[in-house]
């Protein structure tokens, strides 16, 4: 059960993250601005990605590529 939340708590910040960065581009996207748009703590977001161009470059292999 674990295993379907963390999965469902990747997608969902992928797709925001998606969208943030297609709306403002990376540099208008902030950690805390993803932080307020998932709800997310800093915490839960850096369990994914070890910095924001780790996450954006994983949020471009997983819709782009």
């Amino acid at each position: 059960m674990q295993d379907m939340s963390r999965k469902s708590h990747k997608r969902e910040l992928f797709r925001v993250a998606f969208k943030m960065f297609i709306l403002k581009s990376f540099d208008g996207v902030s950690i805390p601005d993803i932080e307020k748009a998932t709800g997310f703590t800093r915490g839960t977001i850096f369990h994914y990605a070890d910095t924001k161009l780790d996450l954006f470059r994983q949020v471009v292999e997983y819709y782009v590529l």
